[in-house]
């Protein structure tokens, strides 16, 4: 098995960015979901609730525009190309996951002023 390509801090702080998009849209569909059965209970209903208003039609698709692009700019990212023609992008893919996650972690023991919580 290759071993993985170093994640740089920008392409660690990219992921971070689609993680964080990806939860918003699954959040925002969520909520407009259960919002949209709560207001619509009834079986028969089932049309009412299948047909979101404009505005949330809208930002669903900004949410969405969102998670691509930054899918795109993960892709496009000179290590994840390098990766790819070095036959270990899963390995780097894998590890670059791994160290968001980890300064994401890391992240949530700290005051919003960035120094260390309690």
């Amino acid at each position: 098995m290759p071993d993985a390509l170093p994640a740089p801090d920008d392409l660690v702080q990219l992921q971070r960015e689609l993680d964080a998009a990806d939860n918003a849209l699954a959040d925002f569909a969520q909520s407009k979901t259960a919002e949209y059965r709560a207001r619509f209970p009834e079986p028969r209903q089932a049309l009412q609730r299948a047909r979101w208003t404009e505005e949330d039609i809208a930002e669903f698709g900004r949410l969405r525009q969102a998670v691509q692009d930054l899918r795109t700019a993960v892709r496009q990212h000179p290590t994840t190309v390098r990766a790819h023609a070095a036959g270990c992008a899963r390995e780097t893919a894998q590890a670059r996951k791994t160290a968001a996650r980890r300064r994401a972690d890391r992240g949530q023991d700290r005051s919003p002023d960035g120094s260390p919580g309690c």
